[in-house]
């Protein structure tokens, strides 16, 4: 958390409202999201009770398996949840200026999505259609959590990058309770956040309604499911459909109310960037999916791995930079940071030796903290082709006094000026960059894929046992003797 969002939530907590910290969105919304709203017994294993699917507000689809511990309406309940995805992902296939994006209302349920889509994918050769649709959205699971992606993202999370409420992170992972703090002041704010926390925020049902409504529930119907008593197995399936499917509508109204809070921000460079990186993943994805000759990978191989971490690594400093440029939020605080040297140009000196030209830049910053050090190559934020090398710095009454060498652009016009006020960061990685480094660690991977082998037990030069056990006896005993 830095210090922008510190200081917005204190003024939340005392205003009784949450703030906004940005006046951009840094990541993309799609025109048609798929809403997965997955629902789980509350101490069961992982299996589904009721799925839900949507892509806006008047057409959720739910699909419940009335016995979670049954893998045959497990995959039942699947087939009809996958027959509302197909139409989304058709509609994201004919349009190529669509954002494939799941939404979902919590990261639990983001894990809970993909791994709903694992099943899809890797099901038995008898649900075809279920594998088919699955090997076309696989890709979400490989784009989780990256910072170039917004393929897969949660409500929550996503709300706490555009406003700062009076309350933790981990509070904020709720989404009711986020959404009571957007609505205006009242003076009633704690009230109305313990009214929303009544209500799980995770993707289980409470236990209150899970001992007083369903298991009963649950029971009855298995038992007259055996005993073959079709009219009460129907009965109690109209009634558990009923608790659940409440239960989704509820969660389903809460990622409306939330989208649309979202949505108020424009977007961001750096979320038109993410846009399209997702759209070509996806593209990219689906025509390797739709050969079937061609295997999913379910899971990491050892060098594949170390390939994700490299690309996700590289991502994180490209959309770093990109918000740091263009989301105001994000510019404020790598401001506060130093990571952005704001500074004023005091002197400006010309020196040419035959055919080098040398412009060396006097800048003072008055910032309280500077992420800076000699030798270190910074851009000026705006017109990018002036480069600068920091030569040396040290503090004055006045501030911090920089001498800065300017390394590129120095014949091209527009250069800062004496009484100038400049903006210096870091250059930004560029996609070029990234690609050409991956395809080198790829090279280098297929060139060595041999790993080497250890030609036998790595030699030790110390006894450690001996060590302890020589401390144990020179331990003080209880009458300040040691021992023998």
């Amino acid at each position: 958390m830095n210090d922008i969002k510190s200081i917005a939530r204190m003024l939340a907590d005392e205003a009784g409202t949450a703030q906004p910290i940005t006046r951009e969105r840094p990541f993309p919304v799609s025109d048609m999201p798929m809403m997965v709203i997955p629902i789980e017994l509350a101490g069961e294993s992982p299996s589904l009770f009721a799925l839900g699917v949507a892509t806006g507000a008047n057409d959720l689809q739910i699909a419940i398996c009335h016995e979670p511990r049954n893998r045959t309406g497990q995959y039942d309940m699947l087939e009809r949840a996958a027959g509302f995805m197909q139409s989304i992902v058709a509609a994201w296939d004919a349009d190529p200026l669509l954002l494939p994006q799941i939404v979902t209302p919590s990261l639990g349920a983001s894990r809970l999505a993909l791994a709903v889509i694992d099943r899809m994918t890797f099901a038995p050769p008898s649900r075809q259609a279920l594998k088919d649709l699955g090997r076309r959205i696989y890709v979400a699971d490989s784009s989780f959590e990256r910072a170039d992606s917004s393929l897969v993202f949660d409500l929550p999370t996503a709300l706490g990058r555009l406003y700062a409420t009076g309350q933790d992170d981990h509070a904020d992972q709720h989404l009711g309770v986020v959404l009571e703090w957007l609505k205006p002041a009242d003076g009633r704010i704690h009230h109305r956040v313990r009214e929303a926390e009544a209500y799980p925020a995770s993707t289980a049902t409470s236990p209150e309604l899970d001992n007083e409504e369903l298991v009963p529930r649950l029971e009855a119907y298995r038992t007259a499911r055996r005993i073959h008593d079709a009219a009460e197995a129907a009965r109690l399936e109209d009634e558990i459909d009923a608790i659940l499917v409440e239960e989704v509508k509820r969660r389903h109204e809460l990622m409306i109310q939330a989208l649309a809070a979202i949505r108020v921000f424009p977007d961001s460079t750096v979320a038109r960037t993410i846009q399209a990186a997702d759209r070509g993943r996806f593209d990219r994805y689906r025509t390797y999916a739709s050969n079937p000759a061609n295997n999913i990978s379910r899971g990491l191989a050892h060098l594949y791995g170390t390939a994700q971490f490299l690309e996700r690594e590289f991502a994180e400093d490209l959309v770093g930079g990109l918000a740091m440029r263009s989301v105001s939020g994000e510019r404020s605080a790598a401001r506060l940071r130093g990571e952005i040297v704001v500074a004023e140009v005091l002197n400006r000196t010309i020196t040419q030796n035959k055919k080098a030209i040398t412009v060396i830049y006097e800048l003072l910053s008055t910032q309280d903290r500077l992420s800076i050090r000699p030798g270190d190559k910074l851009v000026l934020l705006g017109p990018y082709e002036f480069g600068f090398k920091i030569r040396s710095y040290g503090q004055t009454q006045a501030g911090t006094r920089i001498e800065a060498e300017l390394t590129a652009g120095k014949t091209k016009p527009g250069q800062p000026a004496i009484g100038d006020t400049i903006e210096i960061a870091t250059p930004m990685t560029d996609n070029f960059r990234i690609h050409r480094t991956m395809d080198i660690a790829w090279n280098r991977f297929r060139s060595n894929r041999v790993l080497p082998q250890v030609s036998g037990p790595v030699p030790v030069q110390h006894d450690l046992l001996s060590i302890v056990q020589r401390a144990r006896r020179l331990q003080p005993t209880a009458r300040g003797r040691t021992r023998p």
